[in-house]
């Protein structure tokens, strides 16, 4: 038995308080980082969790861990688009991939890499000799 380890990153984006900000990514295993383009600085952050996978609040007692998906709209400006990226594999089997876009809203998207499978039999057609890359 092999433990998932991944890596995940966001991209950068605008926030509307710096402050608030950084302090939400202090709940979470995330280590901010930015990169200022013109006169504005652009925030964004990385996964220091322990198996490099989306950042998630685990409190003590019986209150329910929170995903930093479930926050991170709040700090955006108006219209701002925070991207997360997340890969990862147990050894050579299970690699998985997602990308989640999170709108100022509250709106999310997202992306799988496993989502290949559908549309290559979508594409090609059922009989198509599809097999998934599990062991």
């Amino acid at each position: 038995m092999a433990d998932w380890h991944g890596t995940c990153r966001s991209n950068y984006f605008r926030v509307k308080d710096e402050t608030a900000f950084l302090e939400m990514l202090e709940l979470f295993d995330a280590h901010p980082i930015e990169k200022q383009v013109g006169e504005e600085i652009l925030h964004g952050f990385y996964s220091e969790d322990e198996y490099g996978s989306i950042p998630t609040s685990y409190p003590e007692g019986d209150e329910e861990p929170t995903s930093i998906l479930e926050c991170i709209a709040d700090h955006l400006v108006t219209n701002e688009v925070c991207v997360i990226l997340e890969a990862g594999a147990e050894k050579a089997r299970y690699i998985t991939g997602l990308a989640i876009a999170i709108h100022s809203s509250g709106r999310q998207i997202d992306i799988r890499l496993s989502d290949i499978y559908a549309l290559a039999r979508t594409e090609f057609g059922a009989n198509a000799g599809v097999t998934e890359a599990v062991s």
